[in-house]
């Protein structure tokens, strides 16, 4: 009997997370997570109808994830797989550049030169300005665990190109950060990889909507 009541469940956990995007089921478990820890750690300090409010507030996710009760483990369990396999397994951006028009594009960068005269830092730059604008010594900028400059950016704009992996990779308060002559203070990698990706691919993947910039003050 526990058997075939564990299947229905996890069947509807399924269905009810397929009507949400990655990014959504996973908004979804840190929220739950959430109020588990404030219910667990803070249950002999809440008033009744707090936490009555609280119990209501996993229900409700619970059921926008398709669970009818956290009993549901295993429907669990394959929802936080599904959200840590969308960053482990990216898949190949639609337009992304092959290998070797990337290699090109960042020996370009590295051998340009610093425009003369850039147009004035906005209040709220984009990812798309950094894209056209953003300056840093970039032939002195190392790859990071142990991979070469071109071989990291290259998987860098992969992360960048997923919602789900850029705001599950960088904090929001990890911002990339712009100074004065559009030089970039914080990001210098994802800044790079911008620069390479353009401001064309920029625009039609809408990275502004999830790579966030910062004007440093």
């Amino acid at each position: 009997m526990e058997r075939s009541r564990g299947g229905p469940r996890f069947e509807s956990g399924r269905r009810g997370a397929e009507r949400l995007s990655d990014v959504e089921v996973q908004e979804n478990l840190e929220e739950l997570d959430k109020l588990l820890a404030r219910l667990v750690e803070k249950s002999g300090d809440l008033d009744p109808e707090v936490k009555e409010a609280i119990r209501a507030k996993i229900q409700g996710i619970l059921a926008t994830l398709g669970l009818q009760s956290l009993d549901d483990i295993r429907g669990l369990m394959a929802l936080h797989e599904r959200v840590h396999q969308g960053v482990r397994n990216l898949p190949m951006p639609v337009g992304y550049p092959d290998k070797s028009d990337f290699e090109q594009r960042v020996l370009e960068l590295i051998q340009a030169t610093r425009p003369e005269s850039l147009p004035g830092v906005p209040k709220n730059p984009l990812a798309t300005d950094v894209a056209s604008h953003g300056q840093n010594d970039w032939h002195a900028l190392e790859g990071r665990g142990g991979k070469e400059i071109t071989e990291y950016i290259y998987e860098l704009g992969k992360v960048l190109s997923s919602e789900l992996a850029y705001t599950v990779t960088f904090d929001e308060k990890d911002a990339i950060e712009i100074g004065e002559d559009w030089s970039v203070e914080n990001g210098r990698h994802r800044a790079m990889t911008l620069r390479i990706l353009g401001t064309d691919y920029v625009e039609e993947q809408n990275l502004d909507r999830w790579v966030k910039v910062r004007k440093e003050e």
